[in-house]
């Protein structure tokens, strides 16, 4: 059985992007205001930043994996891996 860690290790950029999406969605869904602070555009605004993390994360493990194993390759063929 996995660890609550583990899967969300594996689906991390899935959370990141789905609450980005989720907050930005409630946030534009009302209007509320608590000491001068706008809530709504608060929560609009980490949405978004969730959202960029999120795809930032995709981003960048994508290409540092293909780097990683391109790596290898070159390291266990010992010549230059194709790209």
């Amino acid at each position: 059985m996995k660890k609550l860690s583990d899967v969300l290790e594996e689906r991390a950029r899935l959370i990141l992007v789905s609450s980005g999406l989720l907050l930005i969605l409630i946030g534009n869904a009302f209007d509320y205001r608590l000491l001068k602070v706008n809530v709504a555009e608060l929560l609009a605004h980490i949405g978004a930043l969730l959202l960029i993390v999120g795809l930032l994360h995709w981003i960048f493990e994508t290409s540092m994996r293909r780097q990683m194993m391109r790596e290898i390759v070159e390291t266990v063929v010992g010549c230059n891996a194709p790209q």
